[in-house]
């Protein structure tokens, strides 16, 4: 069915003369990464335990995971699933004591913010299908996660953090008080702890900065070593929008960057001044096939019960677009609003004003193809069967 589909698609594009794109892997969206809202969690309301694990009160009121004392029976293969943290920032400790390999698994849980250490460990942490405000630590993968949605940095990742298929947004909170600079990601290092191994691919950055107190955004990508250097730093396959600049470097003085990479990034119209900040970066840092998005693009596809095709769509660019969607009953066609520049944008905007993740329902049809028909027609989704 799927084969069938995309042949017709690829002739469908050829007989019309329209530009198609190859098979793309699914854009991270609102509506493909973070927890499932459709399952119930469990909320912790204090410390105590919970699914046989024991939770205490750490600094500064934070929730305390300890594998070490408090925790001994719990293995080295620890699964924790459908929990809401929310409530506290969870804080992991004594990891340098752990004697043996261990993995603990996050599996569609709710955090606020999540500290780990920052120096190598025989512990590492995995988080699927979760939702955080902020992580700072290291020896993380993160697989279809959301991160952001306050005042602050969605990431200080310091050693062995690896981000796949995850979405990082919403960072400007005008109310929120004193101001606040907030990035997508910001690697600055550790006193004598050079900053390594941290990768992303296909990740999403969508941070406008809104204008008034509360938050200021700096950057999609901040690299930044002020207290070490760093290196084997990869960003791979992602979409950058936002901040004063997408990308800033910046290196203080005695400290380098070695082996940072950064390929395949599309970047869009929403960064206040422009695509790049450097200073003091002479070398270590390679760059390839940085470009400007031009089309809109479409993250989820998806079947819901009543068979309609959802599309999720998104315009990062500050120029009015069109949609066409073809079904085998109907032709449709939509405009879908500007990314508004800084200079557009007041201090009573939200992260909703803004043409990202629109829900484009089409109901009553076996297949959808969409085209951005702005200038000239270029194809950019096709409809994929599932269930979400």
């Amino acid at each position: 069915m799927r084969k069938s589909f995309w042949l017709f698609a690829i002739v469908l594009s050829m007989s019309l003369g329209i530009r198609a794109q190859a098979a793309p892997r699914e854009i991270p969206d609102h509506f493909n990464t973070g927890v499932d809202t459709d399952t119930e969690l469990t909320e912790i309301p204090e410390p105590g335990i919970y699914g046989g694990i024991q939770y205490k009160t750490g600094a500064g009121g934070q929730l305390a995971l300890d594998l070490v004392y408090s925790n001994r029976q719990a293995g080295n293969e620890i699964e924790i699933r459908n929990m809401d943290f929310s409530r506290y920032a969870l804080l992991m400790v004594n990891e340098g004591k752990i004697a043996v390999e261990t993995m603990v698994t996050f599996r569609n849980c709710k955090f606020d913010a999540v500290t780990t250490g920052r120096e190598d460990a025989r512990i590492s942490y995995v988080f699927e299908d979760c939702t955080l405000r902020n992580f700072q630590g290291s020896n993380a993968t993160f697989t279809r996660c959301r991160l952001g949605g306050s005042s602050g940095d969605a990431l200080n990742p310091y050693r062995n953090v690896t981000l796949r298929d995850c979405y990082i947004a919403d960072l400007a909170h005008p109310d929120s008080g004193d101001t606040v600079h907030s990035d997508g990601v910001q690697i600055f290092g550790y006193p004598s702890l050079t900053a390594e191994n941290i990768s992303f691919d296909n990740c999403r950055f969508e941070v406008p900065a809104i204008p008034g107190g509360g938050s200021y955004v700096n950057a999609c990508l901040m690299i930044a070593p002020e207290k070490s250097g760093a290196k084997g730093i990869y960003f791979t396959n992602c979409i950058l929008n936002g901040g004063g600049y997408a990308i800033y470097t910046l290196v203080k003085d005695g400290f380098s960057l070695e082996n940072v990479v950064l390929c395949n990034i599309s970047v869009g119209d929403a960064a206040r001044y422009g695509t790049f900040y450097h200073r003091n970066v002479t070398a270590g840092v390679t760059m390839e096939n940085i470009y400007t998005t031009d089309t809109l693009y479409v993250g989820s596809r998806f079947v819901d019960e009543e068979g309609r095709i959802h599309f999720s769509v998104t315009n990062d660019t500050a120029q009015e677009r069109k949609l066409m969607i073809v079904t085998p009953r109907q032709t449709i066609i939509l405009p879908v609003k500007a990314c508004p520049p800084y200079e557009d944008r007041t201090a009573d905007m939200t992260f909703e004003d803004f043409p990202f993740d629109i829900d484009v329902v089409v109901p009553g049809a076996q297949w959808a193809v969409c085209y951005d028909i702005t200038d000239g027609c270029t194809q950019i989704a096709l409809y994929a069967e599932r269930k979400r």
